[in-house]
């Protein structure tokens, strides 16, 4: 029971101990006009396409049922 006590009052201890240090870390930074590795662009998401010749056509979802009645459907 004592070893328990004085266990709980060591960790409680270190908890407030390691909250009350204020750390702060700088990190240096550099400021690079542009998109970095990343092409500019600004489109909208692509409808799937059931193109046979694709090679992502197994990762797209298969979708069985669409509401009665709705045209154009195109789904992502």
């Amino acid at each position: 029971m004592n070893s328990k006590r004085i266990a709980l009052i060591a960790l409680l201890s270190a908890i407030i101990f390691g909250c009350s240090q204020n750390k702060i870390v700088e990190l240096p930074l550099t400021v690079h006009n542009g998109y970095g590795p990343f092409r500019m662009g600004f489109a909208g998401m692509r409808a799937i396409m059931d193109n046979e010749d694709s090679p992502w056509k197994n990762t797209y979802p298969k979708i069985s049922k669409f509401p009665e009645g709705l045209t154009d459907i195109k789904y992502n």
